[in-house]
């Protein structure tokens, strides 16, 4: 049985390890990523993006932490939400996620969403090529590509950010990494996660899957030679990806035994 490194942060972690052991893999469950929110009492910038919640036409969420985080304080300090927003999410889960939480709140929105998890498709979106004059807040952890964000002023746009968490490494990371061998396969789904994967693991004979080519080539720039690219950063994506190592190896095994 091939062992996978689970390596979500800790809140979708649990569930990417049952879908993994569901597909006759072993899970490693060693979160790549902390995420700790920011307090939102005590920050300043958060509590003004929240009160001016209504000055915004169109609400991004970059991410299910972004929505986690978001939503509990749309709810405690808006009793009754504004209606003519849209909402955009990028990826799937995440847009279900949100569609969720809208629905706990009362509201019936749509939410508009990208298959792929990231900046230059969600830029393809309709309702953000004509922005101009717009109002658009970005819901988003700290720090994080600017790319979205600039395009969207280039087309005339004002778009504020408001950041609601911070990605750590986690403490504990290279003591859960200790089982890792040769054979396992390390799914990494951000950058983050593969700058902290590299920081405590010295192994660069290990085979990476990565979200995208701009993390595959942070991965071959850090000393990785075996990586797969997946369409994206979706699970599923990542799951077809993994899959087809294990049957590559298992072909290569029948060659070597044959």
């Amino acid at each position: 049985m091939l062992t996978v490194v689970a390596g979500r942060p800790e809140a979708q972690n649990r569930q990417w390890a049952e879908k993994l052991a569901a597909e006759g893999f072993q899970p490693l469950l060693a979160p790549l990523l902390a995420i700790e929110l920011l307090d939102a009492d005590s920050d300043a910038a958060i509590r003004g993006r929240v009160a001016d919640l209504d000055q915004y036409q169109q609400l991004i969420f970059v991410s299910q932490n972004a929505v986690n985080a978001m939503l509990p304080l749309i709810d405690r300090w808006w009793p009754q939400l504004p209606i003519a927003q849209l909402y955009i999410a990028v990826g799937a889960a995440t847009a279900k996620l949100l569609k969720t939480g809208l629905d706990k709140l009362g509201l019936d929105s749509e939410v508009q969403c990208t298959e792929a998890m990231n900046s230059e498709a969600l830029l393809q979106l309709e309702s953000l090529v004509q922005v101009q004059h717009q109002k658009i807040l970005i819901c988003r952890g700290q720090g994080g590509r600017p790319l979205l964000a600039e395009e969207l002023t280039k087309r005339g746009a004002q778009v504020d950010y408001c950041e609601l968490y911070r990605r750590l490494c986690p403490r504990d990371l290279a003591k859960h990494l200790t089982p890792v061998n040769d054979g396992t396969i390390v799914p990494v789904f951000s950058g983050e996660a593969l700058a902290n994967f590299s920081s405590v693991c010295a192994n660069r004979q290990l085979e990476l899957v990565v979200p995208s080519s701009r993390v595959e080539r942070q991965a071959r720039e850090l000393g990785f030679s075996k990586v797969q690219q997946a369409e994206n950063a979706s699970e599923t994506a990542m799951m077809q990806s993994i899959k087809a190592i294990a049957a590559a190896r298992l072909e290569n095994n029948k060659h070597e035994h044959g």
